[in-house]
């Protein structure tokens, strides 16, 4: 996690107004608080930020620092199908084995379990189709 970028001065909700202190960027993913709330930058002005908090803010007060990731947020592919995902692809059975059947504010649990790596068939220049096998799961690669 980078350092301290910044410094909130407002907030309502999950709408929070900030102080830029570090390098950040329009629709960067940043942690807030403490908990480490997920949020994103949706405006920046001669170092004013709009910061979008996607979790519950209570307890959010000015003077609450906050962090940039450097990367927007995003969401990796595979391991998608069969699972159930929050809305910044926390997936909710792994949530619910760390915290439980209440999900803990800023509970940061890895998108995909590490047996979801992928490693390619197909060389650079092979000739491909519908349905031709284009990488294997993990375990088949031995």
């Amino acid at each position: 996690m980078n350092s301290a970028v910044g410094t909130l001065t407002w907030i309502s909700g999950p709408v929070a107004h900030a102080h830029v202190t570090g390098d950040l960027a329009i629709l960067e993913q940043v942690w807030v608080g403490d908990q480490r709330l997920a949020g994103e930058i949706i405006a920046l002005d001669h170092g004013l930020a709009t910061i979008q908090i996607y979790e519950e803010t209570t307890g959010c007060a000015p003077a609450n620092r906050f962090h940039g990731s450097g990367q927007p947020p995003s969401v990796k592919a595979m391991g998608l199908l069969g699972n159930i995902f929050d809305g910044i692809q926390r997936p909710l059975l792994a949530m619910q084995k760390a915290s439980g059947i209440y999900v803990q504010r800023g509970i940061q649990v890895d998108p995909l379990p590490a047996h979801l790596a992928f490693y390619p068939v197909q060389q650079v220049g092979d000739k491909v189709s519908g349905g031709t096998p284009g990488c294997r799961p993990r375990d088949a690669a031995n």
